[in-house]
């Protein structure tokens, strides 16, 4: 087998709580033919100095010259890339050491895979018990698995690879109006041309806090999620007679009705939540109503 050269895209902005942890992880790499690509949003704090540690000629440092929302930044990344395939790591996260010396195999031998995923550990450092766990993989699927990912999505962006030479035209880059779920976007965009392989292992770790920007902005997400679905719907990208939204749908309801929590009445939200579908979600609702937010936020995400 060859070894392509594999970019790696890591955009930063004041990332240096966890980026020793991240950057070793990209360092540790089994598979050893890789660029990182590491996108600098105009830091203010240590990320610089840290990155500038790893004494490492694969490691390539660019800044942007002003702050960027997110996917601005992502996407000016990835314009540096010039390996085969494109793959993606947060600062707060991190990679186990197999994860590129499984996935790019994958790749080479089906030249009609567009990308793979993986599993992976969603570790909350806010909860005080069940802090880590992993996706079901028997709800992991191969091919063109859009209708599986609008059912029940399951692709954590840290876990995947691109084929670079599937990323044209409409899929060049990602959508910035959905700053908080653009990742989701492209890849329910990509999944409707290519085909997808994935590995059952864990190899990445997604660590959820309360710094996160679907942490911070939850009324923001919900606001996107649900132009999301209008745009698709009218545009007729999805059809609902073609696929159930029905999780779609419960969790935007579920980050509206946590936005309202903080700016409306907590008895007249008591009263709405009867006619809530009854599900996990409606548990979380009914205790973020009778309890403070840090103590849910020990119990479960919010996110």
């Amino acid at each position: 087998m060859l070894n392509p050269l594999v970019s790696i895209i890591m955009n930063c902005y004041n990332g240096e709580k966890y980026l020793s942890r991240a950057l070793e992880s990209i360092k540790r790499q089994k598979y050893e033919n890789f660029e990182l690509v590491f996108f600098d949003n105009h830091s203010n704090d240590k990320s610089e100095e840290i990155f500038k540690k790893f004494n490492d000629s694969r490691f390539k440092y660019f800044k942007s010259d002003k702050h960027k929302i997110l996917y601005e930044a992502r996407n000016d990344a990835l314009k540096k890339c010039n390996g085969k395939y494109i793959s993606f790591l947060d600062t707060d996260d991190y990679w186990f050491e197999n994860k590129l010396f499984l996935q790019v195999p994958i790749l080479e031998k089906n030249h009609n895979i567009g990308l793979v995923y993986g599993n992976f550990i969603k570790y909350n450092v806010n909860k005080f018990l069940f802090k880590k766990k992993s996706l079901k993989s028997n709800l992991f699927q191969s091919g063109k698995i859009t209708k599986s990912l609008i059912n029940n999505y399951y692709i954590g962006l840290l876990t995947v690879i691109i084929r670079k030479s599937f990323m044209s035209g409409d899929l060049e880059y990602f959508n910035p109006k959905y700053n908080l779920l653009s990742d989701f976007d492209y890849i329910i965009r990509f999944s409707q041309k290519h085909s997808f392989d994935f590995v059952k292992q864990n190899i990445a770790v997604y660590t959820q806090h309360e710094n996160q920007l679907q942490s911070k902005y939850i009324s923001v997400q919900a606001a996107q999620f649900d132009h999301w679905y209008k745009m698709n719907i009218l545009n007729k990208k999805l059809s609902e007679k073609e696929y159930n939204f029905k999780n779609i749908k419960e969790k935007n309801n579920f980050l509206n009705f946590v936005a309202q929590i903080k700016e409306k009445d907590k008895l007249k939200l008591f009263k709405e939540i009867i006619f809530y579908s009854n599900n996990f979600y409606k548990i979380k609702i009914i205790l973020l109503i009778l309890l403070p937010e840090k103590i849910c936020k020990k119990i479960f995400s919010l996110t």
